[in-house]
């Protein structure tokens, strides 16, 4: 699947370098919209922010090895949320 320049991306993750890191490469590559969270709740919060405005999160990398709730567990109570089922 391709994603255009404008596509909305939230990168969650618990440490600010590979935070820092995926952002830049994003950066080089054109995306001009990213958001970053460094935990889940605070991801799934935004998420939820930018639902409801005129650019939704379309795109969400996730680290799979966070503390309070894995990236697999945010990833599956994303998938369980009718609220985002375009992502």
């Amino acid at each position: 699947m391709m994603f255009s320049k404008d596509t909305h991306i939230l990168v969650v993750d618990d440490s600010v370098n590979i935070r820092r890191v995926i952002v830049d490469g994003l950066t080089r590559l054109g995306f001009r919209k990213i958001t970053t969270a460094g935990e889940v709740t605070e991801g799934y919060g935004k998420l939820s922010f930018f639902a409801h405005s005129p650019t939704p999160v379309q795109l969400v990398l996730s680290d799979l090895n966070m503390p309070g709730m894995s990236g697999i567990d945010f990833l599956k109570k994303v998938r369980s949320d009718p609220e985002f089922s375009a992502l």
